[in-house]
């Protein structure tokens, strides 16, 4: 009888530390899926803002290209800063 009570102690406790395992390793399964979810959802935000600044700093015949390698200008700044122009209807 007493082979049998320590034997299934001993499952019992492997069992144990086998849940515990298993229940850390979830966790950070969980954790990593946090944040790539939080990366993902960063990303979005920060996309347009990226390309407004990218665009804002594009000379006007590249405006609409996807290219990320541009030479970049303060020309359309002097447009917005500069004198006033007159609006054609």
């Amino acid at each position: 009888m007493a082979a049998n009570s320590s034997a299934s102690l001993a499952n019992s406790a492997t069992e144990i530390g086998q849940s515990e395992s298993s229940i850390a390793i979830r966790r950070v399964i969980a954790w990593v899926i946090d944040k790539i979810g939080v990366l993902l959802i960063l990303g979005f935000m920060i996309l347009p803002i990226f390309w407004v600044t990218l665009t804002a700093f594009k000379p006007l015949n590249t405006v609409y290209s996807t290219e990320l390698l541009i030479i970049p200008t303060l020309n359309n700044f002097r447009v917005i800063f500069g004198p006033a122009q007159p609006i054609q209807l």
